[in-house]
């Protein structure tokens, strides 16, 4: 119910980020209750509403009053890799989904090839060794482990059905 009268009112939604900015420090675990998606929308919410271009700027190394808007920034800057550590299919759609939204943000499309990475890191399974064993008393059955590997087996199985047309 919020989050739609957020979405559809810029007004009501810089005066809630800007009530949270002031209120809470940001974490980790206040992404956690929200799925990708929600994530990837709130991102692109929170670059509209509030752009890295109008962050407040402080002199390095000297102390400084965190307000809301910096604590926003941090929130904001804090979605992208949240997005992409959680390393599932649904994350690698959300950053398809966030680069789609702010193609101007060149920068993403890495973020989108580390969630991609992630992805298959996290949902990577090796062979056991049964399947290796089975794999190699076959002649008939092949090893595929590249995009080359993938590419010779065509080939040469067209060049079989082409000589059998002939």
């Amino acid at each position: 119910v919020i989050w739609k009268r957020v979405s559809n009112d810029p007004a009501f939604a810089r005066h809630v980020f800007l009530k949270l900015g002031s209120s809470y420090r940001f974490q980790d675990s206040f992404f956690a209750e929200l799925g990708e998606q929600q994530c990837a929308e709130a991102y692109v919410l929170l670059q509209q509403l509030f752009p890295p271009g109008n962050d407040p700027q402080h002199a390095s190394g000297q102390a400084h009053f965190v307000g809301p808007f910096e604590s926003l920034a941090h929130l904001r800057d804090g979605i992208v890799p949240q997005i992409v550590n959680r390393g599932t299919p649904a994350s690698v759609d959300a950053m398809r989904w966030i680069v789609c939204q702010l193609p101007k943000l060149n920068w993403l499309s890495f973020r989108l090839r580390d969630a991609e990475q992630m992805m298959r890191t996290r949902t990577w399974s090796p062979l056991s060794s049964r399947d290796v064993f089975r794999l190699t008393d076959s002649r008939n059955r092949l090893l595929v482990q590249s995009a080359n590997d993938l590419c010779e087996i065509l080939i040469g199985a067209l060049r079989k059905y082409e000589a059998e047309l002939h």
